[in-house]
């Protein structure tokens, strides 16, 4: 279980001031479930996302995942944990456009294991339908390097899935793949967690968490 207790994650602004982006008192996110969070842009759905992966360290609050408090963590610390436990989808991708899309996917693998790490990249980029032959990853669509995005998420097999926006850049037929594999991760037993504001993805959730200025919508409270 990934557990949240009074986390708030704060930011400055261009003067200066201090301002809470997120504030979420308590919620729990268990394994076998798909969550989803929607809200209006800049409601801190990106925010939080990042705090729970530990991307963004918290002013306040706790982050528990197992009975381990991660959230006192060091940023090295956060960040092996995450490496591990965590596979995440970034809005914007993330990937490095003059590699290919199998050195995208496979290059948080340990170098001593090359091999393994090409044939494991290139099964999930052929579950994806994205070309393994290319050379550059900037010569596909957005859809399919939003595809490797994903690919790229699921390379370690983590036990926690966080997608912000995964079906923003594809079209309906691969937003519905996308979703059903979010669907079907979530029935594996692993922790998904989607930023999204396609209705098919949040009707496929088992619980759909609305954010606005950075707060839970207080009925929407897990």
């Amino acid at each position: 279980m990934l557990a949240v207790e009074n986390v708030a994650v704060t930011y400055r602004d261009s003067n200066g001031q201090k301002f809470d982006a997120v504030t979420l008192e308590k919620a729990a996110f268990s394994a076998g479930q798909f969550t989803a969070i929607s809200g209006p842009s800049g409601s801190g759905k990106t925010t939080l996302l990042h705090a729970l992966s530990g991307i963004v360290p918290l002013a306040s609050g706790e982050i528990w995942w197992n009975g381990n408090l991660v959230s006192c963590l060091s940023e090295a610390a956060r960040d092996q944990w995450r490496r591990v436990n965590i596979g995440y989808m970034f809005q914007d991708f993330q990937l490095i456009p003059e590699l290919s899309p199998l050195a995208n996917v496979a290059l948080a693998a340990t170098f001593g294991r090359h091999q393994v790490a090409k044939n494991r990249a290139e099964v999930l980029l052929e579950e994806f339908d994205v070309p393994v032959n290319r050379k550059r990853t900037f010569e596909l669509s957005r859809g399919e390097q939003q595809r490797v995005a994903f690919a790229r998420a699921l390379y370690f097999n983590p036990p926690i899935i966080l997608a912000d926006e995964p079906t923003a850049s594809l079209d309906k037929e691969n937003g519905r793949l996308v979703t059903s594999r979010l669907r079907a991760l979530a029935n594996s037993g692993k922790i998904v967690v989607a930023v999204s504001h396609d209705a098919e993805l949040v009707n496929a959730s088992d619980c759909n968490l609305q954010f606005s200025r950075g707060r839970l919508v207080p009925d929407r409270a897990l």
